[in-house]
């Protein structure tokens, strides 16, 4: 049977846009269905939780995305099998379905790409990628970028992206561009996680860290730490083809 990998995304446009680019540099040959949800990681907890309860254990994602789909034709996506599935959402703490609690037992069931799935969360919205000012910047520089409850709540973040970064179009980026940023953001994971020095880890684990560290900077401070989980997919599974 062949390998194919379902990404469920959020977005119709930039999500699907960085996904299609990512996998054109790094695994043009990888057979892949990108689905975008068209609405936020609160929502799909809803609707897993009214499938199946608010233990978190949601047993079967594509049953409800299939249920969820009214063209009949695009229902099938949902028959085939795919060898794994991704899950790239935002954070977006300033969502008034926010809630730490969901999204820890979500990162918590969708930790295997093989089995249940493997969510990616971006901070504290898939534009985090491209939210560096400069192609030599280093990891100090970015470490300490963050933004705030107004910025969010304004919903200025995009706008304050297109502003700052040196490139917001997908389609210049290359893998040199692409080694660049997946760089940044595993040494940010470091150093969010005061493991400045260890060696470069995107884990399941280690992510469920990461997220449980911003929802504690969210509701104790009004921050958030900008940083692009869904770009390390490429580098946790296949290390060799990223340059860092």
């Amino acid at each position: 049977m062949a390998n194919k990998i379902l990404l469920l995304v959020e977005g119709e446009r930039k999500d699907v846009a960085l996904m299609e680019r990512m996998f054109e540099v790094y695994l043009p040959d990888k057979k892949k269905e990108i689905v975008p949800y068209k609405t936020n990681i609160y929502e799909l907890y809803g609707e897993l939780t009214r499938e199946y309860g608010s233990d978190g254990e949601f047993a079967d994602l594509l049953m409800v995305l299939r249920e969820r789909e009214k063209d009949k034709a695009k229902k099938k996506i949902f028959d085939e099998y795919y060898s794994d599935v991704i899950l790239v959402f935002d954070f977006d703490p300033h969502d008034s379905g926010y809630s730490a609690d969901k999204l820890q037992k979500m990162i918590a069931f969708f930790d295997n790409s093989t089995e249940n799935g493997r969510l990616y969360v971006n901070y504290p919205m898939v534009e985090s990628f491209c939210h560096i000012k400069s192609w030599e910047e280093t990891p100090d520089e970015y470490n300490l970028r963050q933004t705030t409850r107004e910025v969010l709540k304004a919903k200025q973040y995009k706008t304050l992206v297109n502003t700052e970064s040196c490139c917001t179009d997908i389609r210049k980026y290359g893998k040199k561009e692409f080694d660049r940023i997946v760089l940044l953001n595993l040494a940010k994971v470091l150093f969010l996680l005061g493991r400045e020095g260890e060696a470069y880890d995107c884990s399941a684990p280690i992510l469920e860290e990461v997220l449980l560290r911003a929802c504690q900077r969210w509701e104790q401070e009004g921050l958030v730490d900008v940083l692009n989980t869904c770009i390390l997919y490429v580098y946790e599974f296949y290390p060799r083809k990223v340059a860092v």
